[in-house]
């Protein structure tokens, strides 16, 4: 039998940003993905995002030019603004983890209750429908770079 209560599914939403197709990305600007925009409806539970670099991102001079990774509503949500020669924003094959679904691990077993508990309050609750957005900031454009953020959600129902 079909499962036909949406608050039952786990969604997982894809998107890219990836300056060999849009061009230029002018710095003190939000961004859709290269897919156009997509949201995460009112009332979603966040429960992690996570991302990928397969091309470092690069701006007219220095590298000096911040990126953040979020919402339109919470521009850091996944990933605060940081200079785009961060680690956070290095070419890699392997998936980075933004601030959602993470927290401290201690590897003590007495210890995976608080831990379980500090996983939960990285979670984020939509209270509007929230377009995933990258945000630059600083003096220079984006010039080159490919980011793919993956984020997951559950609908409460609530709002």
């Amino acid at each position: 039998m079909a499962i036909t209560n949406p608050m039952r599914n786990k969604y997982c939403v894809k998107a890219t940003w990836d300056v060999s197709v849009s061009g230029t990305l002018a710095t003190n600007a939000a961004y859709d993905p290269i897919e156009g925009e997509i949201v995460i409806p009112e009332g979603a539970l966040i429960t992690d995002a996570y991302y990928m670099v397969p091309v470092t991102f690069t701006d007219q001079n220095d590298e000096s030019t911040t990126i953040a990774l979020g919402t339109s509503a919470a521009a850091g949500a996944f990933v605060a603004a940081v200079a785009m020669t961060d680690a956070a924003y290095t070419t890699t094959v392997d998936a980075k983890k933004g601030v959602i679904g993470t927290y401290a691990a201690t590897g003590d077993a007495s210890a995976a209750i608080a831990e379980g508990i500090l996983e939960a309050a990285s979670y984020r609750v939509t209270t509007v429908n929230e377009s995933l957005k990258l945000t630059l900031n600083n003096d220079e454009n984006c010039t080159a770079g490919k980011l793919v953020l993956f984020v997951e959600y559950v609908l409460t129902g609530i709002l």
